[in-house]
């Protein structure tokens, strides 16, 4: 995925904070549509973070550590 384009959001400050910025992908987790997020900084490596219209957690009853099937398209 990192050669991939994806869609990218710049980082910005807002006051005495900085944001960093990230990259998203069109995703599907376990079927429903949603964005894959790599973020420019994190402090886990090993999370993946995903946006979505509705609430993935509430629509697919998911905890912590559950395995789900994602889908990434190419970009």
């Amino acid at each position: 995925m990192r050669h991939w384009a994806g869609i990218r959001i710049d980082g910005f400050q807002a006051g005495d904070r900085t944001f960093g910025g990230a990259t998203c992908y069109v995703a599907r987790l376990n079927e429903h549509p949603c964005h894959l997020i790599r973020p420019d900084r994190t402090h886990y490596e090993d999370v993946v973070e995903f946006i979505a219209v509705e609430s993935l957690r509430e629509t697919l009853h998911l905890t912590d550590a559950m395995d789900v099937r994602v889908e990434v398209e190419e970009s």
